[in-house]
């Protein structure tokens, strides 16, 4: 398996790996990488693991320089989610272990992972990933499919 940081990553590779996942979300693809390169001012890498050319895994982030330091973010904005797309545990150990590297290498002051909660994970971050404070966050989640407009808009309370 080989692990690299990557700096273009978002290419057809990405995209195709990220809508395999049913658990993936608008925040991972390509679009939103580069509507937040822009609004941000900040430069997206990913850290992939591959497999005999193939693209196993993945860890989209963003580096911004703040007059503190460096700040690792993936995915910037409350809600967005990120942390490391893949169903492969030993891809993920890997990616989170190279994340902790990049930023020892690299004096990062703060870096954050706002892991995707379709994803049951979260035991890999507890064991691999370097942090000082967890936040456990709630999410609401409406099932629509199958549900007509006239249904949906007739259920939703009235100020929304």
């Amino acid at each position: 398996m080989r692990i690299q940081l990557e700096e273009n990553f978002n290419n057809k590779e990405y995209e195709n790996f990220i809508v395999k996942d049913t658990k993936n979300t608008f925040y991972h693809s390509s679009k939103h990488i580069k509507f937040l390169e822009d609004i941000l001012n900040a430069k997206a890498f990913a850290i992939t693991a591959k497999e005999n050319s193939q693209l196993i895994g993945i860890l989209p982030f963003f580096l911004k320089e703040s007059k503190y330091g460096k700040v690792v973010n993936s995915f910037p904005f409350f809600g967005s989610y990120g942390g490391v797309i893949s169903n492969d545990s030993e891809a993920m150990r890997k990616i989170l272990e190279s994340l902790n590297n990049f930023n020892e290498e690299n004096d990062v002051l703060s870096s954050v992972i706002v892991s995707n909660p379709f994803n049951r994970n979260e035991e890999i971050y507890n064991k691999f990933y370097n942090f000082n404070a967890k936040e456990d966050r709630l999410i609401q989640c409406t099932i629509l499919e199958n549900k007509s407009q006239e249904i949906i808009w007739n259920n939703l309370e009235q100020r929304v």
